[in-house]
């Protein structure tokens, strides 16, 4: 196994950045859903 070079690094990183984002989203829609179909919001 080799390290990755600088540039993988910030794609990598750019990469994670935006799946944290969607999880985060996708997290904020299931709350929103759960409370729809449980009558609290």
């Amino acid at each position: 196994m080799r390290e990755a070079n600088t540039s993988e690094v910030r794609e990598l990183r750019g990469e994670n950045s935006q799946l944290k984002e969607t999880v985060a989203e996708l997290l904020l829609q299931n709350r929103v859903l759960k409370k729809s179909t449980t009558g609290l919001g």
